[in-house]
């Protein structure tokens, strides 16, 4: 069976700390401020008007229903939050809010500065009719809230408040919780509205915090929210007939999260995990509900391909707990293509006991939850989810030092890597404009000894990180071409030659053999040596691209994707997309994976391009495929 209960995680991003020479993590503590800025965000100016409808009681929101990150814009008016499923380890039930420093395009609120703090992230409701209420109705608001998670405990100053919108279109705080530098587990909180300005046509309530300019830091989290009449009793989610999933066990892959298919073939029996598993809750206070488990298998085409019903699998759920259940891994070597996927869908069937959700206006069901294994030509040990940042901490070493990271992989089949995609994490200082080197090794010299037996394969110059406007996006830094790539371990990372943090995006829900333990692949140098990060247990998010000297899919290769044609190929003006699908995006890189233009259109013009190669990233739905040209 797999090991997927609730484990306390050892160490979170703010203790990745190996003393003066430390790696540093997101979220090391730093010496106090002489001074801080106030940086005024007016309340109402922080709605981006998205208002659609006007609703009526009650009210209810899980999040279960997560599109693309974002919430559900029928019940919500603005896009600030992440909405996300990989930031705490007690949930509600699957994804929970999160609100940080980062625009919805992944940008920090104005420039990153410590020094300063901000209203940031809003998620603020839909206008709420209430004029047919009064107070003797128990109109009561009630959320889940959390601090810090698998991400970055809030500090002192940082706080997450709720304000009510009352008949003069004022906004009045009624409920806030500050930060105090330590992880706060999901709780339950509750406010009544008794003040008559509220009861209105147009009332509406809204979560904000209020935090440094540090990016993607200090994290609050809010779930499970519910506005209804007659809640004098819920002091306590106690009494919550609800029973839902919270999460899966994620990969059905043994070492990596994703890996080229065509390696995965080699030997499937050893790259499969042997089960897979989905974590449930219950919200009751004191029934014992028996619940039923399913699952199904769609292939990339939305095909059925396998099921287990859930009438085959049962299991007594206690009260106000926590439990899992595990399914056998179906076999993966039968699916098509070169970049296939499979759709696991759970579901539960509690027998009994789960009103709450029906009873108050719930928009989807949280007995059924998705996880989709796919398959691209890259490696990747990471979910593709940042909960914070990882980098190089030049603690008491000179400003002009050269430090090295790098992580260990282990490539199944001889093949080519064609470059690395990075996620770079924009957090605690800007370092838009640092440049450092990219390398690729064969082997590195032996932990603890000098490090003049390293073996380079490859080494590239970046002007400066490459940041991408989304949440979670990667930047992909492409080699002039393709470098053999034989069987066995090598290495992917950087050297820096100044004192910066670099700040790569840090996946803390990755653990090596899904065991609480240390991640042997990460290893770094700041004193011509190389050493292990034993107290790093999550996984830097960097995949190498992997792969002959041609164009590069990822997701499924779509007949939309395939027929674009680019030409002319060299060019000095203008290049064309023949058979360019509509609702395309088509990004301009460089080798080192700056975006240089953008554009929505078949034709662009390059002329203020310098001469070199580009690649051509073009985005068709779920779908991305790398197209390289060259300028002359």
């Amino acid at each position: 069976m797999c090991n997927f209960a609730i484990m306390n995680r050892l160490l979170s991003l703010s203790a990745l700390i190996f003393s003066s020479l430390s790696l540093y993590s997101q979220g090391v503590l730093i010496s106090p401020l002489n001074s801080r800025t106030v940086v005024e965000r007016n309340i109402p100016d922080i709605i981006s008007l998205g208002i659609t409808d006007t609703l009526s009681l009650p009210f209810f929101e899980d999040f279960v229903q997560n599109r693309n990150g974002q919430p559900n814009s029928a019940l919500w008016v603005d896009r600030d939050v992440w909405v996300s499923n990989t930031f705490t380890e007690e949930p509600v039930n699957a994804y929970v809010a999160v609100f940080d420093h980062l625009t919805p395009q992944g940008k920090p609120y104005g420039t990153i500065n410590q020094g300063s703090s901000r209203y940031s992230d809003s998620l603020t409701s839909q206008p709420i009719d209430l004029s047919s209420y009064n107070e003797s109705d128990d109109l009561m608001l009630s959320f889940f809230w959390g601090a810090g998670g698998l991400g970055d405990a809030p500090e002192i100053e940082d706080s997450l408040k709720v304000y009510f919108k009352n008949d003069t279109g004022a906004w009045i705080q009624r409920w806030a919780i500050g930060g105090n530098n330590t992880n706060q587990p999901m709780s339950f909180a509750s406010e009544r509205i008794l003040d008559g300005t509220f009861y209105h046509e147009a009332f509406q309530f809204m979560f904000v915090n209020y935090t440094k300019e540090t990016g993607n830091l200090n994290h609050f989290l809010v779930d499970y929210i519910s506005l209804a009449e007659n809640r004098l009793k819920d002091t306590s989610y106690n009494g919550f007939k609800d029973i839902g999933i919270t999460s899966s066990s994620g990969t059905l892959l043994s070492e990596y999260s994703q890996m080229p298919y065509r390696h995965f073939l080699l030997s499937p029996g050893s790259n499969t995990k042997a089960d897979h598993c989905l974590a449930i809750r219950s919200l009751h206070d004191n029934q014992v509900v028996q619940t039923r488990f399913g699952v199904n298998y769609y292939n990339q085409y939305g095909t059925k391909v396998a099921f287990i019903p859930d009438a085959t699998n049962a299991k007594n759920i206690g009260a106000d707990s926590f439990a899992q259940f595990c399914f056998p891994t179906p076999e993966l070597d039968t699916l098509s293509g070169d970049n296939p996927s499979l759709r696991v869908e759970y579901l539960i069937n509690p027998l009994g006991g789960t009103e709450y959700p029906v009873d108050n206006n719930a928009l989807f069901n949280n007995n059924i939850y998705s996880y989709t294994q796919q398959f691209n030509p890259w490696y990747a040990y990471d979910d593709g989810s940042a909960e914070g940042g990882i980098g190089l901490d030049y603690t008491n070493l000179p400003t002009n030092h050269k430090g090295q990271f790098a992580v260990k992989f282990n490539n199944k089949k001889s093949d080519s890597i064609k470059g690395v995609a990075i996620y770079f994490n924009r957090s605690k200082e800007d370092v838009s404009f640092r440049s450092f080197k990219l390398k690729l090794w064969d082997e590195l010299s032996a932990v603890g000894l000098p490090d003049n037996s390293d073996k380079v394969m490859y080494s590239q110059e970046v002007l400066k990180p490459a940041y991408t406007d989304s949440i979670n996006g990667f930047a992909y830094i492409m080699f002039d071409s393709a470098i053999a790539l034989p069987i066995g371990d090598f290495y992917i990372g950087w050297e820096q030659s100044q004192k910066f943090l670099l700040n790569i995006g840090y996946d803390n829900n990755y653990r090596f053999e899904n065991q609480e333990r240390f991640n042997p692949n990460v290893f770094y140098n700041l004193l011509n040596s190389w050493n292990k990060g034993f107290n790093i247990y999550g996984t830097p998010m960097m995949r190498p691209i992997i792969g002959p000297d041609k164009e590069f899919y990822f997701g499924t290769e779509s007949i939309a994707l395939k027929e674009i044609q680019l030409y002319p190929n060299p060019a000095k003006t203008i290049i064309t997309f023949k058979n360019l699908p509509e609702n395309s995006q088509i990004n301009i890189l460089s080798v080192d994976g700056r975006v240089v233009k953008q554009s929505n259109k078949s034709t662009i013009d390059i002329r203020n391009l310098k001469k070199g190669l580009y690649f051509a990233q073009i985005y068709h739905e779920t779908n991305l495929r790398l197209v390289r040209f060259i300028k002359n």
